[in-house]
């Protein structure tokens, strides 16, 4: 029993030695608080209305739920807004893409109408060849059948001549007095209906040359104008092409810098409410302010 005691009261004084040592801490804890300034400040509650009788006021936790809501509807619209873009880029991109294939068609169509258009004209000269050729053919035809014929009439006029010649010398053989001067005057006659029918024969030759020349120079004029009309509608409808084509790329141009503009100014719209908001509501970097935003987002 006396050791058991003496157990017992080793134990009992181990004991109250901690506890002793325990309250020492506890005083040495309570007096450096005591030392430490101690802050007062009144506990600020997200949740609680500002209540200065102004109009439209609210808490902090209301404020960052309507902000939230209007970040979410501002996104929603720039979305619709990023959207609507695209749909008017890939429309305008559609638009492009039909005026070029209506473009490559025209050109097409415009090729085509001119390798026609060549095809008619080498078509009209061939035609127009052939029938100069019938008419110089024709011509030729006549004309030595002309010459045949005026042939055959001098011949015959000549024979005829000559036997009215023979048969004048024969009645004036008794009149040789005048028998010299008959014979050059009916000479002179003939030699003069001969030159008459020279210089006719000249004339025509020379009108008919004529009117070829002039056949000829007029359908070459006429060639020169339908090439250099042809050549005209071509750079008229290659200016017209080009004009189509430069505005559309400007107007491509002009709609991507809307889109970099409104995407731009979204970015810093966005940036200046960050900036606001942390200019604000600057509290919230507190440790028991991020506490609560945790707690509160963890709850949400």
């Amino acid at each position: 029993m006396r050791k058991e005691k003496e157990v017992e009261f080793e134990r009992k004084k181990k004991e109250d030695e901690q506890e002793m040592e325990r309250k020492r801490d506890l005083i040495r804890q309570i007096r450096a608080l005591e030392k430490v300034p101690v802050e007062k400040y009144k506990m600020f509650d997200p949740a609680e209305p500002p209540c200065q009788g102004l109009l439209d006021e609210m808490s902090l936790a209301e404020l960052k739920e309507r902000l939230r809501i209007v970040q979410s509807h501002r996104e929603k619209e720039l979305d619709i807004k990023r959207e609507r873009q695209l749909a008017r880029k890939v429309e305008k991109q559609e638009e492009l893409t039909e005026k070029a294939e209506m473009l490559a068609k025209v050109r097409e169509r415009a090729r085509e109408e001119q390798q026609q258009r060549h095809e008619e004209i080498r078509r009209q000269k061939i035609l127009e060849e052939e029938q100069k050729q019938r008419h110089r053919e024709q011509c030729i035809t006549e004309v030595a059948q002309k010459l045949q014929l005026k042939k055959r009439q001098k011949k015959e006029e000549e024979q005829r001549l000559k036997l009215e010649l023979k048969e004048i010398a024969t009645k004036r053989q008794f009149l040789a007095a005048s028998a010299e001067q008959v014979e050059a005057k009916a000479h002179a006659e003939q030699q003069a209906g001969l030159d008459r029918e020279a210089m006719k024969r000249q004339k025509v030759t020379l009108i008919e040359q004529r009117k070829k020349n002039q056949t000829k120079v007029a359908a070459v004029q006429q060639r020169r104008d339908n090439q250099e009309h042809e050549i005209e509608e071509y750079q008229q409808m290659q200016q017209t092409v080009t004009a189509r084509v430069e505005r559309a790329k400007a107007a491509d141009l002009v709609l991507k810098q809307e889109i970099l503009q409104s995407v731009q100014s979204a970015r810093n719209m966005q940036r200046h409410t960050a900036k606001k908001n942390v200019a604000e509501i600057g509290h919230s970097a507190n440790a028991y302010m991020k506490r609560i935003q945790n707690r509160m987002a963890t709850s949400c």
